[in-house]
């Protein structure tokens, strides 16, 4: 009788085991998903990033020039780009897109006088793809970006004109438009594009 008690006992003991090997993976999975999830934080879906001003100048020079200066071969030029957001979220990461004409500026980046970022954290230059419409866009980007709503950023890009002689170019107004990052979408994409109020020639 005691034997029979004890393999009572004993098959009873291993049952309880045999669960809780069973019971313990579901445990430790419903522990390890609420930390995961709070390990990844999601940006905000919705921002509303405004270009607010735009002006350009001649490198070492203010910004801000009178209407309708004429440029030579292989002038210095820069061109401030000031931009907001109004919310709601925090914008995390942006590109601006400069766009000049094709053919009476410089648009190599292995040259010294290619377009290059003068100031303005976090910012680089990604791409110059060609648009077929005679003008050429510079694709700034900023990954590290965080604008909390209300706040305001600035970057400045220089270039230079052509230094290809003969080149006569009229009229021209830099312009730019700023969009969020991936994951992110802009409540008002109409306050996103600004071209500077001021233009100049270019005579090579």
């Amino acid at each position: 009788m005691n034997h029979q008690a004890d393999q009572s006992t004993s098959v009873t003991r291993r049952t309880l085991v045999k669960g809780a090997a069973w019971s313990l993976p579901v445990v430790v999975a419903a522990v390890a998903a609420p930390i995961a999830a709070a390990s990844t934080v999601a940006p905000d879906p919705v921002v509303d990033l405004v270009l607010y001003d735009l002006v350009y100048s001649t490198q070492g020079e203010d910004p801000g020039l009178p209407q309708f200066p004429t440029f030579n071969a292989d002038n210095g030029l820069f061109v401030d780009a000031r931009y907001t957001n109004n919310g709601p979220g925090v914008a995390r990461g942006a590109s601006i897109n400069i766009s000049l004409p094709e053919n009476s500026h410089n648009f190599d980046l292995n040259d010294p006088h290619g377009p290059a970022i003068a100031l303005g954290d976090g910012w680089v230059i990604t791409s110059i793809p060609a648009s077929g419409t005679g003008r050429r866009t510079i694709v700034l980007t900023n990954p590290t970006l965080e604008l909390a709503p209300g706040e305001t950023g600035f970057v400045r890009l220089n270039y230079w004109t052509t230094a290809v002689p003969g080149v006569s170019e009229q009229n021209i107004f830099p312009d730019a438009s700023i969009t969020p990052g991936d994951g992110q979408a802009d409540a008002n994409p109409g306050n996103d594009y600004r071209r500077t109020s001021n233009h100049y020639n270019i005579q090579t």
